[in-house]
């Protein structure tokens, strides 16, 4: 038998390596839109979304367990710096725990990977943390399925294997994809509203300091470049740490 320098990779194999992917991904803040477009490219928007919905679920899991109990110190230095009024987020949730994840989940306050680790120094449970997330991440894995999806399908319909109806096929998906976004769009402004509604009850919060934790769309870039920061302060804490225990060691 010859070195096959193309082997095949089975359906089972290819779920296992997209789940695995996608679970690792998530824990080391690797953006997992990526991951669920490529569900959705191979296996279609319906298992796709299934396969996608239960990793990612386990890979945010994951991450708020390490951010909790490994990586604690550093994530709480991180939010600190980053987002100095998270204290008010904290102490919305032991009122309204599970309504706030999902809101926080459905509106891209805090970017959606670091927000894993910024729930794990909360007062939140490991239960309700899961259980809300997994509900709430629902809607923008079947989004990102889906556009992996379409992108494969159109594909197919460019390269004429869609059979006689590839037209009406392009404006079904195109309309489907509108409708979608549509929705998405909408479910985040309603999140943002109950979000800055949830912060407020009591009078703790500011208006500043709500605005300081809800970013606006026009912050959109700078929270997109979340998850490199904290990457990088974690690096940073990392060194720090080690050139402390090396001098103690000298001395």
């Amino acid at each position: 038998m010859g070195w096959d320098p193309h082997p095949r990779i089975d359906a089972q194999d290819g779920q296992t390596l997209e789940a695995a992917a996608d679970i690792i991904g998530v824990t080391v803040l690797f953006p997992g839109a990526i991951f669920a477009m490529a569900g959705g490219a191979i296996f279609g928007i319906g298992y796709g979304s299934l396969l996608v919905w239960i990793a990612t679920s386990l890979g945010q899991t994951l991450a708020f367990i390490v951010g909790r109990y490994m990586l604690r110190g550093m994530v709480v230095a991180y939010l600190s710096s980053r987002f100095p009024k998270w204290a008010a987020v904290d102490a919305a949730l032991s009122n309204e725990g599970w309504k706030l994840i999902t809101l926080l989940r459905l509106s891209p306050i805090v970017p959606w990977n670091v927000l894993n680790y910024a729930l794990s120094v909360t007062g939140v449970g490991l239960l309700p943390y899961a259980l809300s997330s997994s509900v709430a991440i629902v809607p923008w894995s079947i989004t990102f399925v889906y556009f992996g999806s379409m992108a494969k399908n159109m594909a197919d319909i460019l390269e004429g294997r869609a059979g006689p109806h590839g037209a009406s096929s392009v404006a079904l998906l195109a309309m489907s994809g509108v409708m979608l976004v549509a929705v998405v769009v909408y479910s985040t402004i309603i999140a943002r509203r109950a979000i800055r509604e949830a912060l407020s009850k009591g009078g703790n919060s500011t208006d500043e300091e709500l605005q300081s934790i809800v970013v606006s769309s026009t912050d959109n870039d700078e929270g997109n470049n979340g998850a490199k920061g904290m990457i990088a302060s974690l690096n940073g804490l990392n060194s720090e740490s080690s050139g402390r225990r090396n001098t103690a060691t000298e001395r």
